[in-house]
């Protein structure tokens, strides 16, 4: 038989409530599940779930105390409504842009960033910057679109997934920051437990741009792009043609029965000119709604294990950063393309259940 909540606490502090906080957080806990034990203990006095969430982030990012942080005179005018302007355009610009990036291009601190991204209800989803709470059309958007595509799954089945070819892109950076030590091994933090060391980043890491397609079956083209290059249409289009080579090698019979792309066209501004160059090809441009990466397998499935692969590892060239990206595709399984691509269902429906709004 189950224990029960004796009492409530009353009026606990600040202090306590994020300690707990870090305590649960620490042992791998999840904000939902912490914010429904600590409101069962607390109550009203409890804070709210998206405080409960933006203090986890917190803690998972490194920072060990509990106490607010000093507001010195200096640190309000950082948060001018210039810097809050430049930062909010580039948010919508590069969605995967990271917070010690946007902290050295307008030279303010991380606390300063986070605390201007905070204000601007801007939360990381499946590795991208997307509104915490979406307009009542946009998720009206990703409701109807869900549906639609939920409706033609559980008409055609597999056969439907199996047509889809989706891409996206990734910022593959020489070093990523990571942990070392033992903060790199899973385990239960006590008194003994030495702290995990976390790398600092370096202020003028190099990075490039990565552009991977993929079915079910596997990886379909891996392109890499200076992040200084703009993605033109022109740029797009040999892209796609390069896509469709690689497909009739790779995939006999795949061009015939029919190829349905899922792409986010994020950096084309005209998407009637995607839309044309899809339909030049003879394939089907799947509908897919605008910051909408839990919709996107590249960004729920690949691009997270990716990143975590790279983690820690120091590369001296672009060169050698695309190796070991191709190396790491290079080893994936079938099995894992396909996950990314079936569990889309999973996904539009998950969508259609939270009425469009993230789940």
């Amino acid at each position: 038989m189950g224990s029960k909540m004796a009492f409530v606490i009353e009026n606990p502090s600040k202090g306590t409530l994020r300690a707990v906080i870090q305590f649960l957080a620490a042992e791998g806990r999840q904000p939902k599940e912490i914010y429904k034990s600590m409101k069962d203990v607390y109550g009203d006095c409890c804070y709210s779930y998206t405080a409960v969430a933006e203090w986890c982030s917190k803690f998972r990012q490194g920072r060990e105390s509990t106490k607010d942080l000093a507001r010195p005179g200096p640190a309000r005018a950082a948060t001018s409504e210039e810097n809050v302007r430049q930062l909010e355009l580039t948010l919508r610009t590069n969605r995967r842009v990271k917070v010690r990036e946007l902290a050295q291009m307008l030279g303010i601190s991380i606390g300063t960033v986070h605390s201007i991204i905070n204000g601007l209800g801007y939360q990381k989803v499946a590795d991208q910057w997307t509104p915490r709470l979406l307009k009542d059309e946009q998720k009206k958007n990703r409701l109807n679109i869900s549906l639609q595509h939920l409706l033609r799954y559980q008409q055609q089945g597999n056969k439907f997934l199996n047509k889809i070819v989706t891409g996206d892109e990734y910022c593959c950076y020489h070093f990523e920051p990571g942990t070392k030590g033992p903060g790199t091994v899973p385990r239960k933090r006590g008194r003994d437990s030495p702290k995990a060391k976390k790398s600092r980043s370096q202020p003028h890491v190099g990075k490039v741009m990565l552009t991977v397609f993929l079915d079910y079956q596997g990886v379909l083209l891996l392109e890499f792009r200076s992040p200084n290059v703009n993605v033109t249409t022109e740029h797009f289009a040999e892209t796609l043609h390069s896509l469709q080579d690689n497909i009739a090698n790779s995939r006999p019979g795949k061009l015939k029965d029919g190829v349905i792309l899922l792409h986010d066209s994020i950096h084309i501004k005209d998407t009637d000119v995607v839309q044309k160059m899809v339909e030049s090809l003879n394939w089907e441009l799947l509908k897919h709604p605008p910051t909408s990466p839990d919709l996107s397998p590249c960004e729920f499935h690949v691009f997270g294990p990716l990143k975590q692969a790279l983690k820690g590892r120091r590369f001296n060239s672009d060169e050698e950063t695309e190796a070991a990206v191709r190396e790491w595709f290079d080893k994936r399984p079938q099995e894992f393309f396909q996950q990314a691509i079936y569990r889309l269902a999973h996904q539009w429906d998950g969508c259609v259940k939270y009425d469009g709004d993230f789940s």
